[in-house]
């Protein structure tokens, strides 16, 4: 490649760094604005700038206030957001009770990230008190609305009789679901259910199938298992 050629190649870079710079610089005060004169879903977008650095210098406690402002409005995705700040003690110190208050005032609106949220506090007992029956409930409405963490959670409940009646077919149901989400958990157990026979008809071609997805996915157990089953 010439010279030149890497010269203009350069200031097209330049250019194109300056333009994205300016563009985020201009989204960010229309954005501050908006969320001066009480926008909530404008003031959750500021918390994130802020959060991530983008058009401003990164600062958490200012990503927190403007997160904040907008929860107390009720925007469900700046309460979830909150409860994440709490939970991973992101600027702030780790509070998985003021985590658990979060994501129940956005679980209540249906935000699914929070429910699922919710039942993983509920099945651990981190922020409220230890109830499977709870934690199922919460993952339940996370799993009807597609979050393939909670319809493996499901299924795996289901499967060992955890906060609701044993249920070999339903276990299968939801770690399917879970499966073809891609879910690297589910793509080992759907191997098991398969060669057991749990939930479905036992078949061992259906097994390698699962097993071979969970080992291209880097699961050392489904590699194990799929060549185990090749060797049969």
């Amino acid at each position: 490649m010439q010279l030149r050629d890497r010269f203009f190649i350069y200031r097209l870079i330049v250019l194109l760094f300056t333009f994205i710079l300016s563009a985020c610089s201009s989204n960010h005060i229309k954005t501050k604005q908006l969320a001066e004169q009480g926008d909530a879903e404008a003031q959750f977008k500021l918390g994130y700038m802020y959060m991530d650095g983008i058009a401003v210098d990164r600062n958490y406690s200012t990503a927190f206030d403007w997160f904040y402002k907008s929860a107390n409005q009720g925007y469900a995705k700046s309460q979830h957001t909150i409860g994440m700040i709490f939970l991973e003690g992101v600027g702030v110190p780790p509070d998985s009770y003021k985590a658990a208050e979060w994501f129940n005032k956005s679980a209540n609106q249906g935000h699914a990230k929070s429910q699922q949220a919710l039942g993983v506090l509920y099945s651990k007992g981190d922020g409220v008190e230890k109830n499977y029956e709870e934690s199922f409930k919460w993952h339940q409405k996370a799993a009807n609305q597609g979050i393939p963490g909670s319809q493996h959670n499901i299924g795996m409940m289901y499967l060992q009789g955890i906060g609701i009646s044993q249920n070999y077919e339903k276990a299968f149901e939801w770690t399917l679901k879970a499966g073809n989400q891609g879910t690297k958990e589910s793509l080992n157990m759907l191997g098991l259910m398969y060669s057991e026979g749990k939930g479905v008809r036992q078949s061992t071609l259906k097994a390698k199938k699962w097993y071979g997805k969970s080992c291209d996915n880097g699961d050392q157990n489904g590699c194990d298992q799929y060549r185990i089953l090749n060797m049969k």
